[in-house]
């Protein structure tokens, strides 16, 4: 929940590049730990250690990495979209 609140907050900052920062911030992120999850769960499926709910913690793993991602690419379009119509409007 703070999470959604803090996001919230960020959107109405007056600058823009910080909501783009920390957009790209997150897309690092969601990248990274989605390659990390991910090779761990190759790791261990090779080795055979994967049991029958041994993959679930891997599973919801991926996808908190790539609903931050995702976070990260709305959050980066956002800001660049808004840094966008700002030099739109300074050059009319």
């Amino acid at each position: 929940m703070l999470g959604g609140i803090g996001i919230g907050l960020l959107s109405g900052a007056k600058n823009k590049k910080i909501i783009t920062i920390v957009g790209a911030v997150l897309i690092a992120i969601g990248i990274g730990g989605m390659i990390s999850v991910g090779s761990q769960a190759v790791n261990l499926a090779t080795s055979g250690g994967f049991g029958t709910d041994a993959g679930k913690s891997y599973f919801y793993a991926e996808y908190a990495f790539l609903f931050t991602l995702i976070a990260g690419a709305v959050l980066t379009t956002f800001g660049l979209v808004s840094i966008q119509r700002g030099k739109r409007v300074q050059q009319s």
